[in-house]
């Protein structure tokens, strides 16, 4: 039995059809010098379900103010509803798609520039803001970051499935005895919510019941910037497990024979130790959280400021945890996040290492689970018909980069599957740079306008005996309380 095919959330044909009766309404009555008529029902309905409907997809639908943009969408196709020509198109759900989306994409632009004066505000009074840079480790080294991106569940579980299906069997399978951590255990720098400290202690802590493991502190284990004394780890693990060491400053330590210096986050007050430690120690082999220039702390950017790399010349072999990107230039090694934490990670491989004190050979064991996918999507080459395999981008966090769109309701059957497909999250990526001018004239790019800018022009064109500027302040101020409604 064949498909039903689904019906579309708008008729193209019919919308179609009532856009020409009403076009040719319109002709009339300017002809018969009358007033133009309103748009009908019909249409208006079409323009609030396809701005609606846009609303929803993952690129807007998680914006506080999508409301307005709708609004916004709704008054553009009004504004400009006259510009459609049936002759040109006989497409205009495309049409109106397209000027409802420049629509949201000017609301976004104007919201987003409020909120950066919002955050100027906040630093110009003090407020700290933080960033994530992630450090790693390996067994002998491994990374954490606990609690990312906000104490994000979705990264919590993604961090988990490596330590649970990766990470801790391998040390069970292979017998091994010491683990290295060499800093940033926690994400945040100022607190740790109490679900990443239970799962902390419960999944990550106990499992190393039988094995030694060493933690240096790393800049995002510390509260303060000038000092290691305040942490999360002297906090949440020192002194209550047997088998857990940690190390706010410069220490060397002893595996096998194997001499190792230990070499936390490096600040104002740890620095003259630190110095005195890297000039005079006996070790041959340096791991720490170390900020050097000339290194790749993601891929492609390039730490051009940090400590010089000569301070470590007389080790045979430095390891680091603290960048993202795995690299080395044959004496210092970079060993990179076990696993993806944000975009500028994706397509870099990651994984842990193990260190043999014997032969001094460090092996990366490769992570193969993902966190990020990108999909191209170009209609003209490939299908992405209903049975195109949406399976793999469960529990992932999604860029859709539309190289080619040749049909446009394919597409919108696609972004609906994906959504069904239990991604984390999908950001459509689209360029709208080559429209073709008989879907969207340029005008409707350059000039659609704003509530507030349509409500002025209205009191302009208004035949009264009033004083415009004032009505104007009045209706702005009425405007801007009701956005603060709570409905």
């Amino acid at each position: 039995m064949a498909k039903k095919k689904s019906i579309h959330y708008v008729d193209n044909k019919k919308f179609l059809e009532a856009m020409v009766e009403w076009n040719d309404k319109w002709d009339k009555a300017i002809e018969d010098n009358h007033s133009p008529p309103p748009v009908t029902e019909y249409i208006g309905e079409c323009f609030l379900k396809i701005a609606t409907h846009l609303s929803y997809k993952p690129n807007f639908i998680n914006y506080t103010y999508r409301d307005e943009m709708i609004s916004d969408g709704i008054e553009n196709c009004l504004q400009y509803v006259k510009n459609f020509n049936p002759e040109k198109s006989k497409n205009p759900f495309a049409y109106f798609t397209q000027i409802i989306y420049y629509a949201f994409l000017r609301r976004i632009a104007k919201e987003k520039k409020q909120t950066h004066i919002k955050n100027k505000m906040v630093e110009k009074n003090n407020f700290d803001y933080f960033t994530t840079m992630d450090g790693d480790d390996s067994v002998y080294q491994v990374v954490t970051h606990f609690g990312a991106r906000n104490d994000n569940l979705n990264f919590n579980d993604y961090f988990y499935e490596f330590y649970e299906k990766q990470f801790f069997p391998y040390l069970k399978e292979y017998n091994i005895k010491h683990c290295i951590h060499l800093g940033d255990v926690m994400d945040r720098r100022k607190f740790v919510s109490y679900r990443i400290a239970k799962d902390f202690r419960e999944r990550f802590i106990s499992q190393f019941e039988g094995i030694n493991l060493h933690m240096l502190v790393g800049n995002h284990d510390i509260y303060y910037k000038n000092t290691n004394d305040v942490n999360a780890l002297q906090e949440l693990v020192e002194g209550k497990f047997s088998n857990i060491k940690v190390y706010p400053e410069a220490t060397e330590v002893e595996f096998d024979g194997c001499k190792i210096l230990f070499v936390p986050w490096i600040n104002n007050e740890n620095y003259s130790h630190t110095m005195k430690m890297l000039n005079t120690s006996s070790a041959q082999i340096c791991m720490g959280h170390l900020e050097l220039s000339g290194f790749e702390m993601t891929k492609g950017q390039v730490m051009i400021e940090g400590w010089d790399k000569e301070n470590f010349n007389r080790f045979d072999m430095v390891m680091s945890g603290h960048f993202h990107h795995k690299s080395d230039d044959g004496h210092i090694f970079y060993l990179g996040t076990p696993y993806e934490i944000h975009w500028g990670d994706y397509g870099d491989p990651k994984g842990f290492h193990i260190f043999d004190t014997a032969t001094r050979e460090l092996e990366r064991i490769v992570n193969p689970i993902t966190l990020y996918h990108k999909i191209y999507y170009d209609d003209s080459v490939s299908s992405f018909g209903d049975n195109y395999d949406m399976s793999s981008y469960k529990d992932k966090y999604i860029k859709l980069i539309v190289v080619n769109k040749k049909d446009l309701y394919q597409f919108d059957q696609y972004v609906d599957r994906l959504l069904q497909a239990d991604c984390y999250e999908v950001k459509i990526i689209e360029d709208f740079s080559d429209l073709d001018a008989s879907n969207v004239s340029d005008d409707i790019v350059e000039n659609t306008e704003d509530t507030m800018t349509l409500l002025e022009r209205y009191i302009d064109d208004l035949d009264v005996n009033l004083n415009k500027d004032r009505l104007k302040n009045t209706m702005r101020t009425l405007y801007t309380e009701a956005q603060d409604l709570e409905i």
